[in-house]
């Protein structure tokens, strides 16, 4: 059995627990390949998603009393999955003011998640999701059971930032919890670079320590193993050709011409997924070596004024932005256009829209706005 603690190998998707996962997890899309799922569509997403299950649920954070933490959380079939097994997922990602990430954490997601469900089977009534900036989350001490975070914590631009996200990840964990983290690990590249563009961290087995394990204060529960094999070598991809040949994909099935999908190339770094297992000490957290990592007075202002800008684009008056989101330019001129004020608020939002419209986030909503197409009796 593979561990806990490692780097994403080919191999790893023979063993028979982490192959158990990947079908459970994906269970909606077995129907789509041959018998021997994953093979042939081997991808570094699922191996993290799994791994987190699969660490949550051998640490016992799997009952039907627990409580679960989203890092990072979008729309990922996570959430989603785990709704079947706990009490409570809090999905939390910054979906009021997501920018450029608004393909994958969409505002839609905090009025009913479970629009954006598709096929995966889930408990919607066990998800509350919640806009949350992970540097300085507004959520008590010692709270959940598990946290899981699957390539989101390397997006939030600087390693400081990530240690502050990795202090509260210890903080609102209980005592004896356990955290599922998976994020990039660099295999080769510039030896004192940490990537090609600061949102994007790859980490070297000893900045995993520093900044999200010891910054965290929690421990690992095995020996991380960062060794690759020649068979995960061998099936490297060029990161901008795997995304082309990736956005041709319409459906599942067609994964198989384009995967295995584990280590990349971009200019000069060759990356892979790693996945930390870390668990709460029982007693002593608050008195740890952590405190360095806490966010500072300047994080939590910045944080909190991201949200109430958040909240002030959400109640904007962008009453024709929003048709035009929802219904399309056609339908638009049924609702009056503000004017005054209004106007640069519309615009901006109007901008925005049309960059998104060939996102992903304008897929993930197409069941929103059929359903409200379906209210107004169109």
């Amino acid at each position: 059995m593979i561990g806990y603690n490692r780097v994403c190998n080919l191999g790893d998707f023979a063993d028979v627990a982490l192959r158990d996962a990947i079908r459970e997890v994906f269970a909606h899309e077995l129907s789509l390949f041959p018998p021997g799922y994953p093979d042939g569509v081997a991808d570094s997403k699922q191996w993290e998603i799994a791994m987190a299950v699969r660490a949550l649920r051998d640490f016992d954070a799997l009952r039907p009393d627990a409580r679960l933490l989203g890092i990072g959380a979008g729309t990922e079939v996570t959430s989603f999955f785990l709704s079947r097994h706990v009490r409570q997922v809090v999905a939390t990602d910054i979906y009021a003011g997501a920018g450029a990430w608004a393909d994958v954490a969409p505002s839609g997601f905090l009025v009913d998640p479970r629009l954006f469900a598709g096929d995966i089977p889930c408990e919607p009534q066990h998800i509350l999701p919640l806009h949350q900036d992970a540097r300085a989350l507004n959520l008590p001490d010692d709270e959940f059971d598990g946290i899981f975070s699957s390539g989101s914590i390397e997006h939030f631009g600087s390693l400081p930032f990530i240690a502050n996200a990795a202090y509260e990840i210890g903080r609102v964990l209980k005592p004896g919890g356990i955290a599922a983290i998976a994020t990039e690990f660099k295999v080769a590249g510039p030896p004192d670079g940490d990537g090609w563009d600061p949102s994007v961290i790859l980490f070297s087995p000893e900045k995993l320590r520093r900044w999200i394990v010891e910054a965290s204060g929690l421990e690992l529960v095995d020996a991380l193993d960062t060794t690759l094999s020649d068979a995960t070598l061998s099936v490297q991809r060029d990161l901008l050709g795997f995304l082309d040949a990736a956005k041709q994909v319409t459906h599942p099935a067609q994964k198989i011409g384009v995967y295995p999908n584990l280590i990349l190339y971009h200019e000069g770094y060759l990356f892979c997924s790693v996945h930390l297992a870390l668990r709460k000490p029982l007693s002593g957290w608050a008195g740890g070596n952590n405190g360095w990592a806490a966010p500072d007075a300047a994080t939590r202002d910045a944080v909190a004024a991201g949200r109430s800008s958040a909240i002030a684009a959400l109640a904007a008056p962008a009453v024709q932005g929003i048709a035009q989101f929802f219904f399309g330019p056609e339908s638009s001129h049924q609702l009056a256009r503000p004017s005054g004020r209004g106007r640069p608020q519309i615009a901006a939002l109007e901008a925005e829209i049309a960059a998104l419209r060939g996102s992903t986030s304008w897929r993930l909503t197409a069941p929103l706005r059929r359903a409200i197409t379906l209210l107004r009796g169109r």
